[in-house]
């Protein structure tokens, strides 16, 4: 098994079986028909078939590029909303001088999925803690601890 299949392999298969992901359907002639450049210039207008062709067409990327970053599947579906969000709200970002779409597409995922990960890293989320070494087992008697802790304090203050 492929590391992308492997990947892809993490996220809940829709009802159709076990190759296809909720990820909308589209009809493969309307996506290769469409631009890059055309979508992206009609964004603006609030044409939200546009951005459903820029899903279907790129969706898949930027969830197997976030979660390789993240290593975690809900996670990454939140870059990937993150990340179509943002190109809807700001298209005129977008310079085909410099590079292509899917580049740019990919750069947003990128640094919304670091920025992700560095998120989660300052609040530990990925800081694993084994529930069984916290030794909670309920034999601890609180009022015996606080009374031995009290004890103790008041014999460092005699010495």
């Amino acid at each position: 098994m492929s590391r992308r299949s492997e990947a892809l392999s993490q996220f809940p298969p829709a009802s159709g079986g076990p190759t296809e992901f909720a990820i909308p359907p589209f009809e493969a002639s309307a996506i290769k028909a469409a631009e890059d450049a055309d979508l992206i210039a009609d964004l603006p207008g609030n044409d939200p078939g546009d951005l459903d062709i820029l899903f279907g067409r790129y969706s898949r990327l930027v969830l197997g590029t976030a979660f390789r970053v993240l290593g975690d599947a809900g996670e990454a579906e939140e870059v990937v909303q993150e990340v179509f969000f943002y190109v809807y709200r700001r298209p005129e970002l977008f310079d085909p001088s410099k590079g292509s779409l899917k580049a740019w597409i990919m750069q947003i995922t990128f640094c919304r999925a670091l920025d992700r990960k560095l998120y989660l890293a300052r609040r530990r989320f990925f800081a694993q803690a084994d529930i069984e070494s916290l030794n909670l087992r309920g034999t601890t008697d609180l009022e015996q601890e606080l009374e031995t802790k009290l004890n103790r304090q008041h014999l460092e203050k005699a010495f």
